[in-house]
């Protein structure tokens, strides 16, 4: 193997982290300026080692670990000197290095010169920018993530597996007009948006609406239908239709008090709490889900 080889024949994606719990997504899960807004660009440029008040070396072993060979392999490719690589140095290669990022995947190539240097000036960027898609929330800052060839090609058979499921799952509904009303209605609960969705839409209708929510959200679709929870949505959503909870900014409130139980996932574990089984198989009964 040749150690002073600097360009490798891999590839990778840069990819916006989303995030969950913004105000933009408790109005619209499917708003355009959800974590990033559209249009907008972001530039990353070597930081500032707080330590050293240094830039921090790309090619040092924090970041790329080059080695002396690789060093002046990458100098050589750059048509410069091996010392301009050097950080101390006030007129050095790394100082109007900047990368621009949008809420759209950015190809890396690292078989070019080019992506290379785009690469290495990411991954000195440890505060915002993950080294993996699998490790993307374990910072709260960071706001990109590193995804190799490798990575995409397994959440990829991921995506295919929750679909495939979906599919599964949507055929144990399909074929109930009440069972897919259900579905709708706890689907905009969790999403905390509006459901225009009644019996009075025939089963076609109601079949092109979840197929719709199978093929844009399978994850979301799997979610709700296989969450242990699912019934307890289903009591508090039908209770609050019948009058016997009733919800204000997000709040649910039992029929006559004045104290609000909280959010959807409060309400749940109100409910769930054994302390609260009668109350919880009163609203279940007069919600007409005991028939």
């Amino acid at each position: 193997m040749d150690n002073s080889k600097i360009l490798k024949n891999e590839k990778y994606v840069i990819k916006l982290i989303k995030r969950k719990g913004s105000w933009l997504e408790d109005i619209n899960p499917l708003h355009v300026n959800l974590n990033m807004a559209e249009g907008a660009k972001i530039k990353l440029c070597v930081p500032i080692n707080p330590s050293t008040n240094k830039l921090v070396d790309p090619l040092g072993p924090d970041v790329l670990d080059f080695t002396f060979i690789q060093r002046q392999e990458f100098a050589k490719k750059l048509a410069i000197k091996e010392e301009d690589l050097n950080i101390h140095n006030p007129k050095n290669f790394w100082l109007d290095k900047e990368v621009a990022l949008t809420k759209e995947v950015k190809p890396v190539d690292i078989s070019t010169i080019d992506g290379l240097i785009n690469y290495a000036v990411l991954k000195a960027n440890k505060r915002y920018i993950a080294p993996s898609w699998e490790e993307r929330f374990n910072s709260g800052e960071y706001k990109f993530a590193i995804v190799s060839e490798d990575e995409q090609i397994k959440t990829a058979n991921v995506s295919h597996e929750t679909t495939k499921k979906a599919w599964i799952l949507y055929g144990r509904i399909d074929s109930s007009v009440e069972a897919m009303v259900d579905f709708m209605n706890i689907y905009h609960l969790t999403k905390k948006t509006n459901p225009n969705i009644n019996n009075s839409h025939g089963i076609d209708y109601l079949r092109a609406e979840v197929g719709k929510v199978v093929e844009k959200d399978a994850n979301g679709f799997v979610d709700i239908l296989d969450d242990d929870d699912y019934e307890y949505k289903l009591v508090i959503y039908k209770a609050t239709r019948k009058g016997l909870l009733t919800i204000s900014r997000h709040q649910y409130f039992l029929e006559g008090d004045d104290k609000p139980i909280g959010t959807v996932q409060k309400m749940i574990a109100y409910l769930k709490d054994k302390r609260n089984q009668e109350t919880y198989l009163e609203l279940k009964e007069k919600s007409g889900l005991d028939e």
